[in-house]
């Protein structure tokens, strides 16, 4: 019997683990997509000062992005974000065009990440 419920409380354990991993994977990227966001908010308006303001605070806080979804994410999916995150800071100096299209890409792969977590059965498979 002691077996038994040990076993039962493990499992417990992990479902809870997998869910509060979960919520607060889930609440990184929404604060995180929310920055990208806000700056996209400054470059679609013209606020190109704004915007590159926006931006040092998108990258003075992948750190903490990085190490906390770090836990949970394949490190390569985060990559990815910091490539396009290097390549910003030039298109926003320069008030480049393809600045709105490369935070856009910004924003779908920070929604990828939450979304690829997610256990729906074809994720399972």
């Amino acid at each position: 019997m002691k077996r038994c419920i040990l076993s039962v409380v493990i499992l417990v354990l992990l479902i809870v683990s997998c869910i509060g991993s979960l919520v607060l994977l889930r609440t990184q990227c929404a604060w995180y997509g929310h920055l990208a966001d806000q700056t996209a908010q400054a470059a679609a308006s013209g606020d190109w000062a704004l915007a590159l303001v926006r931006f040092d605070e998108m990258q003075a806080n992948w750190e903490e992005f990085h190490n906390t979804t770090g836990l949970f994410l394949d490190g390569e999916k985060l990559d990815a974000i910091h490539e396009h995150l290097i390549c910003l800071r030039p298109l926003l100096a320069d008030a480049h065009p393809e600045t709105t299209s490369e935070l856009e890409s910004i924003r779908r792969l920070i929604d990828g990440l939450y979304e690829e977590e997610m256990p729906y059965f074809w994720h399972i498979m």
